[in-house]
């Protein structure tokens, strides 16, 4: 008997795959607000549209730099999303602030929400974004 729960918790543990639970991001535009918050603990917002198609992204501020503008791939892999850029960026901002990276991904109603917290610069990024028809 006890071989055979030992047994079924083994087919239990290894048979619940976390990327059962991956994000269906669906293609299309996003609009929203980008938030990060410095060291200082001063955030800085900006209005933000992003366009997922087939896991590609692009990402375009209203305000300059704020994110900066930019384009690449993206991954989902439970509740986390992997932002890798692949554009080509001038040099005259803090590259930095170019969005890439593992982020918390989440939803609140209708409501599509990133999360990073950069601990290498000591700041934090929040991406609120609704889904445009």
């Amino acid at each position: 008997m006890k071989k055979a729960i030992f047994l079924l918790l083994i087919i239990l543990f290894f048979g619940c795959d976390e990327s059962d639970s991956n994000f269906n991001l669906e293609n299309g535009n996003y609009s929203g607000v980008f938030t990060i918050t410095e060291s200082n603990g001063q955030p800085q917002s900006g209005n933000v549209i992003f366009n997922f198609t087939n896991n590609s992204y692009s990402v375009v501020p209203e305000q300059l730099y704020l994110p900066p503008t930019g384009a690449g791939t993206y991954s989902i892999n439970g509740n986390s999303i992997v932002l890798i850029d692949t554009a080509i960026h001038t040099t005259n901002f803090d590259g930095t602030l170019i969005l890439n990276g593992n982020f918390e991904l989440s939803y609140n109603g209708n409501v599509l929400i990133l999360k990073q917290n950069d601990t290498k610069h000591n700041r934090k990024r929040i991406i609120t974004l609704t889904r445009q028809f």
